[in-house]
């Protein structure tokens, strides 16, 4: 296509023209694809897990212990007396 062509084309003509100079030179294979699937799963699991530990110790630094939970741990010298 010589110069004098390309000045009478359209602008159409002309985007379909730049569009197909363009020539892309990435490409991804299936392993790399996997790879990058992995990555972001164990970034997603990580992230999640990370959470969870941060808000169960914000709530149990929060939290009030009840007069059932200290019941339910038997001090040692009560199981003794028990015994004896």
């Amino acid at each position: 296509m010589s110069i004098f062509a390309l000045s009478h084309a359209s602008g159409r003509e002309m985007l379909v023209l730049i569009g197909t100079l363009h020539t892309d030179l990435a490409y991804l294979d299936p392993g790399s694809g996997s790879f990058i699937l992995q990555i972001l799963l164990a970034v997603l699991l990580a992230s999640l897990l990370f959470m969870k530990n941060f808000w169960r110790k914000v709530f149990s630094f929060f939290k009030k212990s009840s007069p059932q939970d200290q019941s339910e741990t038997p001090d040692v010298e009560e199981e003794d007396q028990e015994g004896k």
